[in-house]
């Protein structure tokens, strides 16, 4: 796989889990094991304020250290998350559902220029 298309899947898993279970559904299943490529990947489209709300509830969920890539060490840390990080995380999710970067088009304008989509 491509590098772009890294990107590029790992942007749409993102989004899709976080618009189907938050934030916390993101970091409980395996598509966050593509957190880096996220990362990545807002910053390559430009979603500078989606990017700050993955990068928050990151350090909710994973303070001081980067994201695990095994399936049970993240849902440890999500399960012993203090109830104010829980609710913190809550809230991001209702920033992030008011899409501020119009991510929707910035990943589909990211596709199509890197000829992902027809």
């Amino acid at each position: 796989m491509a590098h772009t298309e890294k990107l590029y899947y790992a942007v749409r898993l993102l989004d899709g889990e976080v618009y189907n279970g938050g934030f916390h559904q993101y970091f409980f299943n395996s598509s966050s094991t593509h957190y880096a490529y996220a990362e990545e990947g807002l910053i390559v489209v430009g979603a500078d304020r989606t990017l700050e709300l993955l990068l928050d509830a990151k350090e909710l969920v994973f303070p001081g250290i980067g994201v695990p890539e095994a399936t049970g060490e993240r849902r440890q840390a999500l399960r012993s998350l203090p109830r104010p990080n829980d609710l913190r995380l809550a809230e991001l999710d209702s920033q992030y559902y008011k899409d501020p970067d119009g991510l929707a088009d910035r990943i589909e304008a990211f596709a199509r220029e890197h000829n992902l989509v027809s």
